[in-house]
């Protein structure tokens, strides 16, 4: 009787538990993951192996709530920073050719921001990256670019968030 007691409230508390993530980091939508804005100014592939080098991720977005929160939160760190720049890496390549957006971390999503679909993704110098660009999202519109991969700016990782 008495285990069965201590079951009940096991499986009671992992109910009643929320996903929650680290003070500086911010909860996606759905509760699965924390993304983890980094000021660092830095190229795509080194801000992917910092994320790897954390055990993170480099951050995917996939719907228009996590958008807003990261790019809000981003703009609100860079300005309490004194940072001017107004850009951050995402984690995807976007192929002109193909027209296809693909996540790093392997996320499947589809999801673009409203006014980035009807434009696919401003494409910004691609004679310099073979029709293949890097994803930054501009902070203070959420708006997503396609540019060359070795501009230094900071960026999106994202993990899994934990039960409190």
């Amino acid at each position: 009787m008495r285990s069965l007691l201590i079951l009940s409230l096991l499986f009671l508390a992992k109910t009643w538990s929320k996903p929650s993530c680290p003070p500086t980091s911010i909860l996606s939508q759905d509760g699965s993951k924390c993304f983890y804005v980094f000021p660092i100014f830095t190229t795509f592939g080194t801000a992917e192996a910092v994320c790897e080098a954390r055990s993170l991720r480099f951050g995917s977005i996939d719907n228009v709530k996590d958008n807003v929160a990261v790019s809000d939160a981003a703009h609100k760190l860079f300005k309490r920073l004194g940072e001017t720049t107004k850009m951050m890496w995402l984690g995807g390549i976007f192929d002109q050719q193909k027209k296809k957006l693909v996540w790093i971390n392997g996320d499947n999503s589809t999801y673009m921001p409203t006014g980035v679909k009807n434009k696919v993704v401003r494409s910004v110098g691609y004679a310099r990256h073979n029709g293949v660009g890097c994803l930054e999202m501009e902070v203070d519109s959420g708006l997503w670019f396609s540019t060359d991969c070795l501009t230094p700016v900071p960026f999106l990782c994202e993990g899994d968030s934990f039960d409190n």
